[in-house]
C-alpha cells in the first residue's frame, strides 16, 4: 500500500462552478499554510520517523520548542506578527521589511491575537490577515494600498476629527470580515479621490459620535466600492453619505443600515448611481434622502417611524428611481 503524494498548492484563481469572489482565494491561502506546515515537519522527521533516542532531541528541535510547543512554519512570503515565536511584534515593522513585493511575489502579514497600538500604511501586494476579528485589533489608522487584502481583524480607536480608513485612490482592494469602529468624533471609512474597485465583504462600519459617518464620499471622488453583507451603524445623520461632486456606481447587496436620519444620503450635486438590493434599513426618518440621482433599489426591507417615508427630497427634475419589491414594515 502506498500513500498518495501531497496535492499541489491550491489555485487562488479557482474556476469552481460555485466560486464566490474572494472567499475561495481566502480559504485557499489558509489551507496552503497548513499544507506547508505539514511538509516542514515531514522534512525534519521524514515521512516515517525513525531513529534512536540519542538523536531524537536534535531531530525534533526544528519543529518543537523547549516548552514542547510546535514551532510554526511559513513560507518566505508570510511574515508573522505577535508576542511570541513571530518575525515581528509590530504590523508596520513587518510591512516595512518587505522590499520586493509584486504581482508575481505577493506577501501576507499574518497577525496573531492581541492589540496593536499603531498606525499602519500598507504596500502594494502585501496583505494583512488577522487571526480573528474578535481578538485581533489594530488600534490606529489604516492606509490601504492598491492590490491588497485586509481580512479577519478589528480596526478600532477613538480618533477625533478623522477617519480610521481612507480608501482614496485605491483599487483592487478587498476587506473581508473586518470591523472598523471609531469610538470618538470621527468616521469609519472615507473616499476623497478615485476609490475604485474597493470591496467590502461581511464587514462592520460603525461610529460612536452622533454627527459622523460610517462611509463618506465627497468632492471629486469616483466611488465604485462594492459592499456585500456589510453593516453600517451610526447614532445620527446618515450611515452612508455622498457629498457634492461625488459620483460612480457603488453597490450595496445584503447590507444593513442602522440608525441615522436616513440610510443613504445624497447631496444636491452628488451624482452616484448606486444599486441597493436585498438590504435592511432601520432609520429614524427616511430610507433614502436622494434629491437628484438615479438609482436601482430592489427587494429591501425598510423600517421607519409611522409618520416618515421611504424617500425624501426627490425633486421634480430628478430621474425616476427604478424600484422593485420594496417592503415597508
Amino acid at each position: 500500500m502506498s500513500l498518495t503524494k501531497y496535492p499541489s498548492a491550491l489555485d487562488n484563481a479557482s474556476n469552481m462552478p460555485d466560486r464566490v469572489p474572494f472567499v475561495d482565494l481566502y480559504e485557499a491561502a489558509h489551507i496552503n499554510l497548513v499544507q506547508d506546515a505539514i511538509k516542514a515537519i515531514e522534512a525534519e522527521l521524514g515521512a516515517n520517523p525513525s531513529g534512536n533516542l540519542a538523536t531524537l532531541k536534535d531531530r525534533l528541535s526544528g519543529v518543537i520548542d523547549e516548552n514542547g510547543k510546535l514551532i510554526p512554519y511559513f513560507p518566505g512570503t508570510v511574515l508573522t506578527v505577535g508576542a511570541d515565536h513571530c518575525h515581528f511584534t509590530s504590523i508596520q515593522a513587518a510591512i516595512d521589511s518587505i522590499t520586493d513585493a509584486s504581482s508575481l511575489k505577493r506577501y501576507t502579514v499574518l497577525v496573531y491575537p492581541g492589540v496593536y497600538p499603531e498606525d499602519v500604511t500598507m504596500k502594494e501586494y502585501v496583505d494583512i490577515f488577522g487571526y480573528n476579528k474578535l481578538n485581533t485589533t489594530l488600534q490606529g489608522k489604516l492606509t490601504p494600498a492598491i492590490h491588497t487584502i485586509i481580512a479577519n481583524i478589528t480596526i478600532k480607536k477613538a480618533l477625533p476629527d478623522d477617519y480610521l480608513v481612507d480608501i482614496s485612490g485605491n483599487y483592487d482592494t478587498y476587506f473581508y470580515d473586518v470591523r472598523i469602529i471609531n469610538e470618538d468624533e470621527g468616521g469609519a471609512v472615507k473616499n476623497t479621490g478615485s476609490g475604485m474597485g474597493v470591496n467590502f465583504y461581511y464587514c462592520h462600519l460603525e461610529t460612536a459620535n452622533e454627527d459622523d459617518l460610517a462611509f463618506y464620499a465627497y468632492y471629486s471622488s469616483k466611488t465604485t466600492a462594492n459592499f456585500y453583507h456589510t453593516t453600517f451603524q451610526i447614532g445620527c445623520a446618515s450611515p452612508v453619505y455622498f457629498a457634492d461632486g461625488s459620483y460612480g456606481q457603488p453597490r450595496f447587496e445584503n447590507c444593513k443600515f442602522l440608525g441615522g436620519s436616513s440610510g443613504i444620503h445624497w447631496d444636491a450635486n452628488a451624482g452616484p448611481t448606486p444599486t441597493v438590493i436585498f438590504s435592511y434599513f432601520e432609520n429614524w426618518d427616511y430610507g433614502f434622502d436622494a434629491p437628484s440621482t438615479k438609482y436601482v433599489i430592489a427587494s429591501n426591507i425598510i423600517t421607519l417611524s409611522p409618520y416618515d417615508s421611504i424617500f425624501h427630497n426627490v425633486v421634480n427634475n430628478a430621474q425616476h428611481p427604478i424600484i422593485a419589491s420594496i417592503y415597508e414594515e
